[in-house]
């Protein structure tokens, strides 16, 4: 047990007002606090350079309060505030969120809780939709410490996924390999031993988590071939819930569920988990989507082909708005001569110029659109040194090059593919269908890392 840092009554900056200790972590303490400004409780998390044994810590512990100030979901506590103390012989940081009232998943275990299999379903589906949040950010915000100590769960089986002091959001570290191994023994994934990460891990963590509420155990107490826990005999759930959470625990990337978005999916019965496994990095049924690689070359062409069937409101919606708008451009644009005698220069100028531009440019747009999603191009090319995007429409071409040693990051958020080089960003496949864009970006990363 750390050292207690504040005591019940103790005020920080005037502003806050320690009511207890909530818990302690690697490196730093967090007490529920009063907000004096407002009077709402929040949880203080203090780090001190005096009880620093590792000066690491201190670099996890502002990038955990960078993060939460870019968050913004009802299953993650909100961030308040980041500020620093110096007294005598003392410099401590201090991260304010808000207080997530509950108790974790491990208090609750310890304390006689058992759940039945919808049970745990509805908390994994919980926590799934915040990995899906947070993996859809750009970058990817990887938490990397999921376990049921870190999943706070209300009276109304409200769940909020909190201590985000081991999260990452550098691409290039977690997965080329870095010297930090964070994360819990038991829940972390075997390529977590190695200082590597990526969205799939987290789903690691939250399958050990919900062997854990079924089980009472922790996951080291299973047994294990090649990494793979034995635990099958262990449940007594359905074959499909086994089939999935099986999925979650494959000690190989490549082989474990790789998104929050398909996992949820599979969960929920929206997808067969053999449909979603047979998929995996494979070539989608009658996909014209085209790939060529070297050793050294990546080719790729990739038409714009689902619009109308995967989105045909949308297609419509937008010819319906490109309609509109040409045709209150054309209005203004082919005003009567006698009409126009009766209005004020300001008002000509308006009629026959300002608005005819500003309707026709909007419509045009929205035409542009229409057409580019169902008969548009997009070619990427990568080599050894750099890569190429171009979209091609009618013979009209845009052309964007980038370094690729500087590519810190590709991935799937907002429906579109999209490839990070440095503070530059690409995006590409808004006109594919999912199961493409999952195989596209898988086949990027493979030949970026090989």
């Amino acid at each position: 047990m750390k050292e207690s840092l504040h005591q019940s009554g103790d005020r920080i900056v005037k502003r806050y007002r320690i009511i207890a200790p909530l818990g302690e972590g690697s490196s730093s303490l967090t007490y529920e606090a009063v907000d004096l400004h407002t009077g709402d409780r929040v949880a203080l998390k203090v780090l001190s350079l005096r009880h620093l044994s590792d000066w690491k810590m201190l670099e996890l512990f502002e990038r955990e309060a960078r993060v939460l100030a870019q968050l913004d979901y009802i299953g993650i506590p909100k961030y308040l505030n980041f500020f620093q103390v110096e007294e005598p012989e003392e410099y401590r940081f201090y991260l304010v969120q808000e207080l997530a009232q509950g108790e974790s998943l491990a208090s609750l275990i310890k304390n006689g809780w058992r759940l039945t299999e919808a049970e745990v379903t509805e908390i994994a589906i919980q926590i799934l939709e915040i990995l899906r949040y947070l993996h859809q950010l750009i970058p990817p915000v990887i938490h990397r410490d999921i376990k049921p100590q870190n999943i706070i769960c209300q009276e109304t089986k409200h769940i909020y996924l909190v201590d985000f002091g081991a999260v990452t959001s550098t691409y290039r570290h977690t997965i080329t390999g870095g010297s930090t191994v964070v994360g819990t023994y038991g829940y972390m994934a075997p390529e977590q031993f190695r200082g590597q990460a990526v969205p799939a891990t987290d789903l690691y963590g939250l399958g050990a988590t919900v062997l854990f509420l079924l089980t009472g155990c922790s996951p080291i107490d299973f047994p294990q071939e090649k990494l793979k826990m034995d635990f099958c005999d262990r449940l007594d759930v359905s074959e499909q819930f086994l089939g999935w959470l099986d999925a979650m625990l494959e000690p190989a990337v490549e082989d474990r569920l790789a998104t929050a978005a398909r996992s949820l999916a599979i969960l929920q019965g929206e997808e067969e988990l053999e449909t979603a496994r047979s998929s995996h990095f494979r070539k989608p049924d009658r996909s014209p989507i085209t790939i060529a690689k070297t050793k050294d070359n990546m080719f790729l062409k990739i038409p714009n082909h689902s619009f109308y069937k995967d989105r045909p409101l949308e297609n419509f919606s937008k010819i319906i708005n490109a309609i509109i708008f040409i045709s209150i451009a054309s209005y203004f644009l082919f005003i009567p001569s006698n009409e126009l005698k009766v209005l004020s220069s300001i008002h000509k100028v308006l009629y026959c110029f300002c608005f005819p531009i500003v309707f026709g440019g909007i419509g045009s747009y929205f035409l542009f659109e229409t057409v580019y999603a169902n008969i548009g191009y997009t070619h990427l090319e990568f080599n050894r040194d750099n890569f190429y995007l171009q979209k091609s429409l009618l013979g009209i071409k845009r052309k964007r090059s980038g370094t690729r040693k500087n590519i810190t990051h590709v991935g799937i958020s907002d429906n579109l593919c999209y490839i990070i080089e440095g503070i530059t960003y690409y995006n590409f496949g808004l006109y594919i269908n999912f199961p493409e864009k999952e195989w596209i970006i898988s086949e990027i990363k493979n030949f970026l890392e090989s």
